[in-house]
């Protein structure tokens, strides 16, 4: 369950990295995987 949850932050990060993603499809994913807020902050979009 971790490792997956682990793969989908990756991805995320990658995917955001790499402008693929929309603020609002940032926010959906970041709380499918458990992020807070501020976590996706420093993401670097919110």
């Amino acid at each position: 369950m971790v490792r997956s949850r682990d793969h989908r932050v990756e991805q995320l990060m990658r995917d955001v990295a790499d402008k693929r993603v929309s603020r609002r499809d940032l926010v959906k994913r970041a709380a499918a995987v458990g992020l807070a807020v501020p976590a996706v902050g420093v993401l670097g979009w919110v």
